[in-house]
C-alpha cells in the first residue's frame, strides 16, 4: 500500500495504535436488608469508579442473543471459599440478587474514565455448589420470575 498520500501526522498516529485489553468487573447486590454489595474481578484487584474491585475468581459464560431477540441464561461461576456463597444461599440473599457485569478497557481503568459496557442480570438459582465453587443461572432483568 502506498502511504505517500497519507499525511505524516496520521501515519505516526496509526503506528501508535495498539490492542487494548478488556477487564471484566462484577458487582453483586445481594438481596439482604443491608443491601450489601460485593465488587470483584478475576484479575488483580483494582480501584475504578471510586470502588475497590477485589481479586476473586469469577466468570460469566453463555450470554448471547439469537436472531429472534431471545436472550440466553448465562452462568455465573464464582469461588466459594469457606462456603461463603453457600451461607448466602441458605439465608436467601442470592435469590434475586443483581449481578452487574462491566467490560472496561484497561486504559479506561488506568485513567479512571467511566466508559464501559454493562450487562445486568438477576441471579436466579444455584445450579452447582461445592466447597470450592458456586455456579448460578442468571436471567435478564426483563425475564420474569418463572
Amino acid at each position: 500500500m502506498d502511504n505517500s498520500n497519507i499525511p505524516l501526522s496520521q501515519q505516526i498516529e496509526a503506528h501508535k495504535l495498539e490492542a487494548r485489553g478488556i477487564r471484566e468487573l462484577f458487582k453483586i447486590q445481594f438481596n439482604d436488608p443491608g443491601n450489601t454489595v460485593q465488587y470483584m474481578t478475576a484479575q488483580n484487584s483494582i480501584t475504578w469508579a471510586d470502588q475497590l474491585w477485589e481479586e476473586w475468581p469469577c466468570k460469566i459464560t453463555g450470554y448471547a442473543q439469537n436472531s429472534s431477540g431471545e436472550k440466553s441464561r448465562p452462568k455465573f461461576t464464582v469461588a466459594n471459599p469457606n462456603g461463603i456463597f453457600s451461607i448466602l444461599i441458605d439465608q436467601g440473599h442470592m435469590d434475586g440478587a443483581i449481578l452487574s457485569h462491566y467490560e472496561v478497557l484497561t486504559s479506561d481503568i488506568e485513567s479512571d474514565a467511566r466508559i464501559y459496557n454493562k450487562h445486568l442480570w438477576v441471579i436466579h438459582r444455584p445450579i452447582s455448589l461445592n466447597k470450592n465453587m458456586a455456579v448460578f443461572e442468571c436471567r435478564s432483568t426483563f425475564d420474569g420470575h418463572s
